[in-house]
């Protein structure tokens, strides 16, 4: 078997379908990180985020009640972000339910410090936390992020890959599936161990492209030197790095090798026609990919650019 964990990301809504999926998922062993960051959000109508969110927030409690085994993993909005606040306030609920708090976008030591001071002391103490470096300034400080006397609460550390696109303004996105992208992930991931931690992989968004996903596994396991995490969008996903875990072998060996194009137009085109309500992403059914709310605005971005 091989030494990786898998995070299946279920967005906090609809209780009752996420409760299902959940259930189905059991036989893979995965972990469950619901969300309450990146998917729940409005990118057309950034007024309607703080009423998704807290939404979210109350979804997130329903479904720990309705799967009483259930001890999920739960991403946060980051200390930047206005909802940060709110969101502690559910951890502190959740806290003796929880295994993980995930971190997104931390740029700084001190954003691991505003996590541990905002939850404060209690019985049962603080979950371990999984910080997601996706931005240049994560990039450029991960080793004082790091080595920090935080750093004794850190379980996994993540890259966000989609995250990081958007903050750096680079567009078409270096996917999984470029040898660009394990270039730049390899030293992070030398980094990381150094310091004696775990590296979590970004999700990929071709939840049909099961050649990228045994690549994805292939690669990782020649560079870690340690066990890593792999963040799944999709059950698909979720199914197949199950059974490449398991050394069994994966059928049908692809579905969709390669991901719909990457300009501007037609990514504004296909997320806006496969949407998906009350989330930010979308899922374009013709290819089996998911359009993320980053590459969507960094799209936008560029035909508004074009257009000034």
């Amino acid at each position: 078997m091989l030494r990786f964990e898998i995070f299946q990301c279920i967005p906090a809504y609809k209780p009752l379908v996420a409760s299902r999926l959940i259930n189905r998922l059991k036989k893979t062993g995965c972990r469950i990180l619901l969300d309450l960051e990146d998917s729940i959000m409005d990118v057309d109508s950034p007024e309607c985020t703080s009423v998704f969110k807290k939404e979210a927030r109350k979804a997130a409690v329903i479904i720990c009640e309705q799967c009483t085994d259930l001890k999920p993993d739960l991403r946060i909005n980051s200390p930047a972000n206005p909802e940060f606040l709110n969101d502690i306030e559910v951890l502190r609920h959740l806290k003796n339910r929880l295994n993980s708090v995930f971190i997104p976008k931390v740029a700084s030591a001190e954003d691991i410090e505003q996590m541990v001071s905002a939850f404060g002391p209690g019985p049962g103490g603080l979950p371990k936390l999984s910080p997601v470096i996706e931005t240049k300034a994560g990039i450029r400080n991960i080793k004082r992020i790091l080595s920090g006397r935080m750093k004794k609460h850190i379980g996994y550390v993540f890259f966000g890959n989609y995250d990081y696109h958007l903050d750096a303004d680079i567009f078409p996105i270096v996917e999984q599936n470029s040898e660009a992208y394990w270039t730049f992930i390899k030293p992070l991931i030398g980094m990381i161990e150094n310091e004696n931690l775990d590296f979590g992989n970004s999700p990929y968004a071709g939840i049909g492209d099961f050649y990228s996903l045994q690549t994805i596994v292939s690669r990782l396991s020649g560079i870690c030197n340690r066990r890593f995490a792999l963040m799944s969008l999709h059950y698909r996903q979720t199914e197949v790095y199950d059974k490449l875990r398991e050394g069994k072998p994966v059928s049908p060996p692809n579905i969709n090798k390669d991901r719909p194009p990457s300009d501007p137009r037609s990514v504004l085109d296909a997320f806006r026609r496969n949407r998906q309500k009350k989330r930010s992403f979308s899922i374009n059914e013709d290819s089996l990919s998911i359009i993320t709310p980053q590459e969507y605005l960094l799209a936008k971005r560029r035909i508004e650019h074009a257009n000034n």
